[in-house]
């Protein structure tokens, strides 16, 4: 095991830097001395940062909103979400999961 940093290209990275708010370890592939894969952790918490106001009587199941995340990550999440909240989010899919 090494807690070396290291500097990690966009290539490999892909959409893993909305899910990572820095310092975080994350289990890296390593081959020949270069970086070639990631895994991140199945969940994260993340802080909603912008989403629309609750709105009265929004109380249907399926209905949902947009939520903007501290990582510039944007989710759907139900009507009862807030700014500020922290949420738990499945990063193999990019959903909601529910409040952390």
């Amino acid at each position: 095991a090494s807690y070396d940093q290291a500097t990690v290209g966009a290539d490999v990275m892909g959409d893993a830097h909305y899910y990572l708010k820095g310092n975080e370890a994350v289990q890296a592939s390593i081959v020949d001395g270069q970086i070639v894969s990631i895994e991140l952790p199945n969940v994260v918490e993340l802080k909603v940062t912008d989403t629309p106001p609750v709105v009265k009587g929004a109380t249907a199941t399926n209905q949902t909103k947009d939520a903007d995340m501290e990582t510039g990550l944007r989710i759907k999440v139900p009507p009862f979400i807030d700014i500020g909240e922290m949420l738990r989010v499945d990063t193999r899919t990019g959903e909601y999961l529910e409040r952390a």
